[in-house]
């Protein structure tokens, strides 16, 4: 069978001129930032991570994310008792100038980081596609 397909896009693109960078991600989310996170490191880009899992068994690439060498806060839902308080860790990263904020997660998640970043008044803000995070 024949299909057809179009060009490849970059709906995920990484902004790599930006000054401080908050990369947010949740679950699998952490996929696409792991490259991004990659790519800043052979820059010498400054970032940090906000990785967000269910547990820390569940959670995927620790150990990659870990040998990047950047700050990293992780959150795990069974050992802290809940879901990560997204709204206090944004507020706790302040847009500088030249922020910039990338969240890759699941939906919920990622409805809750746009609205947050609205309201913080971030301008420099992006969420991946939902594609991403349909199983």
């Amino acid at each position: 069978m024949r299909l057809t397909i179009s060009a490849p896009r970059n709906n995920c693109k990484l902004h790599e001129d930006a000054g401080d960078i908050v990369l947010v991600a949740g679950g699998i989310g952490i996929t696409p930032l792991l490259c991004m996170g990659r790519r800043l490191q052979q820059l010498g880009r400054p970032f940090e991570f906000l990785v967000f899992a269910r547990s820390r068994k569940s959670a995927s690439f620790v150990a990659e994310v870990e040998a990047l060498g950047a700050p990293v806060l992780w959150h795990f839902d069974t050992e802290q008792g809940g879901p990560p308080v997204l709204k206090a860790l944004l507020a706790a990263r302040p847009a500088q100038h030249g922020t910039y904020y990338r969240a890759c997660g699941p939906g919920v998640m990622l409805d809750s980081f746009e609205k947050l970043c609205a309201e913080f008044g971030y301008t420099n803000y992006q969420r991946a596609h939902r594609a991403l995070h349909r199983g």
